[in-house]
């Protein structure tokens, strides 16, 4: 094996062009590149490869040109020479101990740009910037920015923090104030509610100061509510 970098790379036949790292540097074009791939009835674990992609040159110790580019795949004894310039593939992704990586202890990480996938044995996240998906058997959580977040329990509860939150709390006290003047003396003051002989209840009157008092709240929870658009 050698080590090698890809200069250019073509992702619709997944080939590259590889510069070795050696005292020569030797240029080989049209270099397949090892991806995961069972067959049309099996998987496929594609990564795009960018120049200057690390990775190690494997040479076959027999002749692989039939299935490379051919793709058939035989009993084959031809053995074949070392030919540093082709009869190889370029496998991605040998790192030095020193590089650093964004890896947890125990858990699967995906990562490419800003975007991030961490799957542990409990639980999947879903990171990118300041966004966040989070699952796991109780939990759903959507996360946006800071402290911006809705949660969904296996209950069926829906949980809001954020300024949505906040404009629900109002609606509900605006409920509660309409429901305070239907059920306790506030709006209407009735005079007298006892019926009279000829079977009239007598008429109630406004109580003025119970329906200043209510406005009053009434419009500082609703230029609340407006100011959330």
């Amino acid at each position: 094996m050698i080590p090698a970098v890809i200069s250019a790379y073509d992702h619709t036949t997944k080939t590259a062009n590889v510069v070795t790292v050696e005292e020569l540097p030797i240029e080989l074009p049209d270099v397949p590149v090892w991806n995961i791939f069972c067959g049309d009835k099996g998987g496929t674990f594609y990564i795009p490869m960018e120049e200057g992609t690390g990775g190690m040159l494997l040479y076959f110790a027999v002749d692989m040109q039939e299935f490379l580019y051919k793709g058939e795949l035989e009993i084959n004894t031809k053995r074949a020479g070392f030919e540093p310039r082709g009869n190889c593939i370029f496998i991605p992704g040998f790192n030095s101990f020193i590089q650093e990586n964004e890896l947890e202890e125990k858990g699967i990480t995906l990562k490419y740009g800003d975007s991030k996938a961490l799957l542990k044995n409990d639980s999947f996240t879903l990171l990118n910037g300041d966004g966040q998906v989070f699952i796991d058997k109780d939990n759903v959580k959507l996360k946006v920015g800071d402290g911006n977040e809705v949660k969904i329990t296996s209950a069926g509860k829906f949980v809001v923090t954020n300024s949505t939150a906040e404009l629900l709390t109002e609606v509900v006290g605006i409920l509660e104030q309409l429901r305070d003047s239907a059920t306790q003396p506030g709006i209407f003051e009735y005079v007298n509610t006892a019926v009279n002989t000829a079977g009239v209840i007598t008429p109630c009157t406004v109580n003025a100061l119970g329906v200043t008092a209510t406005l009053t709240q009434m419009n500082a929870a609703i230029n609340k509510i407006k100011s959330f658009n």
